[in-house]
């Protein structure tokens, strides 16, 4: 028995050919799938860094925004006690200025009545009605 060189040779390289290519075409589609797979995972990856970074800013800037309406009621609070006080003063003082007044006119009179000369008198009628007009 003997057999055929020729034919068992192209066979045999034909089937090593096929495997060939075989291996090398499964080669390709696991690089190619990789490679997507990677681009896939990074671009992923891209997507999720965008989000928490996004996330945070806006979380920040809300923290932000409390903060100055915080601070603007406060400001707001500490300037109506300002207010209230400053008005409650200015009464006081309003007050007692015209109890001072009245009582200037009171002695700037009996000044006036009190005296005989006329410089004293017209200076005591003077002050009164400088005093009147405030």
């Amino acid at each position: 028995m003997s057999f055929p060189t020729h034919s068992t040779s192209k066979s045999v390289k034909k089937i090593i050919v096929v495997v060939v290519v075989v291996v090398v075409v499964i080669v390709v589609v696991v690089v190619v799938v990789g490679v997507v797979k990677a681009i896939v995972a990074a671009t992923v990856a891209a997507v999720l860094v965008v989000v928490i970074v996004v996330v945070i800013v806006v979380v920040i800037v809300a923290i932000e925004e409390e903060e100055e309406e915080e601070e603007e009621e406060e400001e707001e609070e500490f300037s109506q006690m300002l207010i209230t006080h400053f008005a409650t003063v200015n009464e006081k003082y309003t007050c007692l200025n015209h109890m001072a007044l009245e009582a200037l006119r009171f002695f700037s009179l009996l000044l006036c009545m009190s005296t005989r000369h006329t410089y004293i008198s017209y200076f005591s009628l003077r002050v009164l009605s400088i005093l009147s007009t405030k």
